[in-house]
């Protein structure tokens, strides 16, 4: 698919490869009580990110490659640790798609004037698990 942006230059997105199932590094919200469990309970709204790719937004990734992933989702982090030990930390962070992408760029008279790769990550859901620090 194809978009223009603001001078009237003409970008195509292509998708290069999609990892499901993947979390983000950001942490959403943790607790530590070593000795005994611990509960994860907050609302949480994740915003899609975007890294290179002409700087297009993640909206933009997702209408011109064809996709239907949502550029932000609401959830509700909801999860109970198992028994923690003392130098662990119960964390929960944002769930989605990595997804790698192509953008071509055309000027006005249709010559192509670059490619760029990009990456994008759409949050789809919340997981959560056990780190040591």
């Amino acid at each position: 698919m194809a978009g223009t942006d603001a001078v009237g230059d003409t970008y195509r997105v292509s998708i290069t490869g999609q990892q499901y199932g993947t979390e983000s590094p950001d942490i959403l919200t943790s607790c530590r009580n070593p000795g005994a469990t611990c509960s994860l309970s907050r609302a949480v709204t994740m915003s899609a990110t975007v890294s290179g790719g002409f700087g297009l937004s993640a909206g933009a990734v997702s209408a011109q490659a064809g996709l239907s992933y949502s550029v932000s989702v609401s959830d509700t982090v909801s999860c109970t640790s198992p028994v923690l030990g003392y130098n662990q930390l119960y964390i929960a962070r944002p769930s989605g798609t990595f997804v790698f992408y192509n953008v071509d760029r055309y000027n006005l008279f249709g010559f192509h004037t670059g490619t760029e790769r990009g990456t994008a990550f759409f949050p789809t859901g919340v997981s959560c698990r056990v780190i040591y620090g």
